[in-house]
């Protein structure tokens, strides 16, 4: 039992004596050397706060924080991009023009129409309505947005012009129905082409004038009143400085296009023709009308429940067999009695032969009867021979059982 316990024993009294390792023996250690290496790590400097913190991804499903920019002043603008000021003689004409129709039109400043250098206007309004000079009023439908110039030129147009021309027939016009007031595009809405009056206000496109009676007169329409129309196109031309309707360019068929563009040399454009219904071409003098009957025809017409091809088809078969000769029934054939074995050969062909002969005769008689001659006389019989007669047999009936 001793011999057991002892070396564990002798063994721990040995560590107790020599005592805990020195500090050079644990340093001498890999672990020890690493650590002894590591110094601290200094920090970043703090960002400035005009500095701007932009936000990135944190990950995903993680919110990040909008970034906060400082002021940054932007870049100056391109030379030319800039709305062009208003001309003072312009805005000076554009206040005369309102204080002029403010007591004979309805109509309010529209905001400037700025953005588009080639459609710029500062001198729009919205047409809604003027007065006649008895103060009945003449609505625009729908409003037009145009220069105020062009609108001062329409309510002198309606007033003097439409007006004369609906009293000569007892009535005054009522309402205008307008297409096409300011809108910023070519001319008939064509890629490429020139900027139209539209994009400057200063055109207006018109289908009808409503009269005060509820007439409706299409300024295009050849079914309307002519003489109106006429005295409307003449009056326009006279007034404005472009007038295009139908027979102008095909886009104006349907409408009426007013402008007040200025040109050089004081041109003006008026193509507008006042056209008349289409007539249909007349009938010719030899045409008969389908229900006609030929001249001398009493026939009763056909009964209306039965169509017209159906009842002329008996008429026709009906004709056919009128025009068709009865035919003829052939001649009975008669039985040719036998002669008597007792006549001769040379007898019998004699006899056919003065038959041939005679029948032959009277053929040729017959047609130079027809055309005209006379006929020659026929030769005379031959004679027969002695006892001709007494040799005949007398004829003979034929019986019912020969052919």
């Amino acid at each position: 039992m001793e011999s057991w316990v002892a070396p564990p024993l002798l063994l721990i009294a040995a560590l107790a004596w020599l005592g805990p390792a020195p500090a050079s023996a644990r340093e001498a250690t890999p672990g020890a050397a690493r650590a002894a290496r590591i110094e601290p790590v200094p920090l970043p400097r703090p960002r400035p706060a005009s500095a701007p913190v932009l936000a990135r991804p944190l990950g995903p499903g993680i919110a990040a924080e909008p970034p906060v920019l400082a002021d940054v002043p932007l870049p100056r603008p391109r030379p030319g991009t800039e709305p062009a000021a208003p001309d003072p003689a312009v805005m000076e004409r554009y206040a005369a023009c309102l204080d002029r129709l403010a007591a004979v039109a309805e109509l309010t400043p529209e905001a400037p129409a700025v953005g588009n250098p080639a459609c710029e206007a500062h001198d729009l309004v919205r047409f809604t309505a003027l007065r006649l000079a008895g103060g009945e009023r003449v609505a625009l439908q729908p409003a037009a947005t145009i220069r105020c110039a062009l609108a001062e030129a329409i309510v002198g147009w309606v007033r003097e012009d439409v007006a004369a021309a609906a009293r000569v027939r007892g009535t005054r016009p009522a309402s205008l129905t307008v297409d096409t007031s300011y809108e910023c595009r070519p001319r008939n809405r064509i890629a490429g082409a020139k900027m139209s009056e539209h994009g400057r206000g200063n055109a207006v496109d018109l289908r009808a004038v409503t009269l005060a009676d509820g007439r409706v007169v299409g300024l295009t329409d050849p079914a309307a009143d002519k003489a109106f129309r006429t005295a409307v196109a003449q009056a326009s031309c006279a007034r404005f400085t472009t007038v295009l309707g139908p027979g102008s360019d095909g886009y104006h068929e349907s409408h009426i296009h007013l402008d007040i563009a200025e040109r050089r040399g004081g041109y003006r454009l008026c193509q507008w023709e006042v056209r008349e219904p289409v007539k249909p071409p007349p009938a010719r003098p030899d045409a008969k009308p389908p229900d006609a009957k030929p001249p001398g025809e009493t026939r009763d017409p056909p009964d209306a429940e039965t169509p017209e091809d159906e009842a002329a088809a008996p008429d026709a078969a009906d004709a056919a067999t009128e025009a068709k000769p009865a035919p003829v029934a052939p001649p009975p054939t008669k039985a040719t009695p036998k002669r008597p074995a007792d006549k001769t050969s040379k007898d019998r062909k004699s006899a056919d032969k003065t038959s041939d002969g005679k029948k032959s005769d009277g053929k040729a008689a017959a047609g130079k009867a027809a055309r005209g001659k006379p006929a020659a006389a026929p030769p005379p019989p031959a004679p027969e021979p002695d006892g001709a007669e007494e040799l005949a047999p007398a004829p003979v009936a034929p019986s019912a059982d020969q052919p």
